[in-house]
């Protein structure tokens, strides 16, 4: 056996030849690689700063985006790219690969770029669309991003086809032609780029684009169309565990008669641990008795609704102008109704609410209801309003300015009613309150004009038409702080009628007051076991001077300014 090594001049010789080869080869390798980088730099260039171009283009569709997606194609098509742009890490035409410029804003409003392959599903046509709602796919993890707007009604191609999942038929055009949903789950992001799919049309039982959404961001769509069925929404059926960034909703429900003990949303019918924000639903909804409607969803549970407006008219049973039915911990912060509520119990905001917040927030919606009616919440348990008012007109035979019915430690502090009341048939009535069982009302007022007609045997109230027996002594009573009444309250028939409180048991009221001059009654006008301490009602000219409140707070919380009634301070 040989063991003999490497000699040391052996060893030389090997590392000279090295050295004199990579001599050679090293500048062509340096070259290679820096006119690689080069390349690889100005492609990435060049994408920017059409993606830069094409967002000042379209400030108004991306002003609110904290990451916009802008499809190369997209920049293609807008003349701001080539269409035989090479990619160099790739050697495909930019066209071909259907990649993706995301931009992201920064807190002083200038974007870092990124430019991704295969990370997102773009929607450029309806067929696109239409693949993603006759998938089996749940898309977990995938974001797809719509690149134009759609409407089916201008796009004739496809006015004959369908997709019908569970029993339901989405109609997205109008005929029926044999797509299959297979999927009952999306799990994927949605990012419009403020695009709008339009003129859906629905027809069937739990409806929905979708009709479960889950684990989801969803951000900057707009969607319009009609919907003719028993159960659902516009966007889904049912959302759970999703963040929703401003979708603007336009929805319409043509009367049905065969549509009875239906249950809609116009987002969808029922949300869970939602987080929905910076939305807008447009609602034009007729639904025969019986049904129940919400502007933004029938039914919500631990699911905040902030800085959304509702518009538009809904008529129905049980109305909300976001919600019917809003439990656990559920928010409505800085968001409004405005427009028409008809139906059996209507309220501006909230039909149900236990254990919520009302935040910040009102309602300028006209409603009627043949039951029992009010300006932001109709029913409510364990409730609190803060910061929020109802201006408007209502009528009904029971009516609450703010609340109808409260039960069971209710808060309303720093809010207020401006309100036309019409008590039709008038049974109770109260310019902030119908009935309230438990509750403090805090530094809020009601300036409600209330006619109960000729009605017979109400309870009427500048603030609380009625403070009934305690069910329980466990129960809270109601108490009234720093609060008043500046309401006119006029009819012709014989009812229980006070300037604070039509009729009363066990109530306290602490310097809180009443415009004498407007209704010449008692402060409250059946009382049972009340506790009144610097409370009585007040002159017009003594209701404008700020000596006449005891102890309320002129400087943080209260405002009297040219010559006017007290109001609340911004933030109070």
């Amino acid at each position: 056996m040989n063991n003999k090594g490497f000699t040391m001049v052996e060893v030389l010789g090997v590392v000279t030849i090295l050295v004199i080869i990579s001599l050679f080869t090293f500048p062509i390798i340096s070259s290679l690689t820096n006119d690689t980088t080069s390349k690889n730099k100005q492609f990435l260039d060049s994408l920017y700063q059409a993606a830069e171009t094409y967002l000042e283009m379209n400030y108004e569709r991306f002003k609110n985006n904290e990451i916009s997606y802008i499809s190369a194609n997209k920049l293609i098509e807008e003349g701001l790219l080539s269409n035989n742009l090479i990619n160099p890490n790739t050697n495909k035409r930019v066209i071909d690969e259907d990649g993706v410029v995301e931009a992201t804003r920064g807190v002083d409003n200038s974007f870092k770029y990124n430019y991704a392959i295969n990370q997102y599903i773009t929607i450029n046509y309806i067929e696109d669309l239409i693949k993603i709602l006759d998938s089996d796919d749940t898309y977990e993890g995938k974001t797809i991003i719509l690149n134009r707007d759609l409407d089916f009604k201008k796009d004739e191609s496809y006015k004959d086809i369908n997709t019908s999942y569970k029993g339901s038929t989405l109609k997205l055009y109008l005929n029926t032609s044999g797509l299959t949903q297979k999927s009952s789950e999306f799990m994927g992001n949605i990012s419009g780029n403020g695009y709008s799919i339009d003129n859906i049309y629905m027809q069937g039982d739990s409806l929905g684009l979708f009709l479960l959404i889950s684990n989801s961001n969803i951000e900057n769509i707009n969607l319009s169309g009609v919907i003719d069925g028993q159960m659902g929404g516009l966007l889904a059926d049912n959302i759970e565990e999703t963040n929703i960034n401003n979708l603007n909703i336009d929805i319409k429900i043509p009367y049905n008669a065969n549509l009875v003990n239906a249950s809609i949303g116009g987002v969808a019918r029922a949300a869970n641990s939602v987080n929905m924000q910076n939305s807008f639903v447009v609602t034009d909804i007729n639904i025969p008795e019986n049904s129940v409607v919400g502007g933004f969803f029938q039914q919500a549970s631990d699911t905040t609704i902030n800085n959304c407006k509702q518009e538009g008219t809904i008529l129905g049973e049980d109305i909300g102008g976001i919600g019917v039915q809003l439990t656990d911990n559920s928010k409505i912060i800085n968001s409004s109704s405005n427009g028409k509520l008809v139906g059996g119990n209507v309220a501006g905001l909230a039909n149900s609410a236990e254990n919520i917040e009302i935040i910040n927030s009102f309602s300028t919606s006209n409603i009627s209801a043949t039951h029992g009616a009010a300006g932001l919440v109709f029913d409510a348990y364990s409730l609190t309003i803060k910061n929020s008012y109802y201006n408007g007109n209502i009528s009904a035979p029971q009516i609450g300015g703010l609340v109808f019915y409260v039960a069971y430690s209710n808060n309303i502090e720093s809010s207020y009613a401006i309100a036309n009341i019409d008590c039709v048939d008038c049974e109770v009535a109260g310019g902030l309150i119908g009935s309230a069982n438990s509750m403090i009302i805090k530094n809020s007022y009601s300036l409600a004009n209330i006619n109960y007609g000729n009605s017979t045997g109400a309870n009427i109230g500048g603030l609380v038409g009625l403070v009934p027996a305690a069910e329980s002594t466990s129960i809270e009573r109601t108490s009234i702080i720093n609060s008043y009444s500046s309401s006119t309250i006029v009819g012709t028939g014989t009812n229980t009628i006070g300037g604070l409180i039509g009729s009363s048991n066990s109530s306290t009221i602490t310097s809180s007051y009443f415009n004498s001059s407007l209704y010449n009654g008692d402060l409250i006008g059946s009382s049972t076991s009340d506790t009144i301490t610097n409370s009585e009602g007040l002159t017009e000219k003594d209701m404008l001077i700020e000596s006449s409140y005891n102890g309320w707070d002129f400087t943080n919380i209260w405002n009297i300014k040219n010559n006017g009634l007290p109001t609340l301070r911004k933030g109070s």
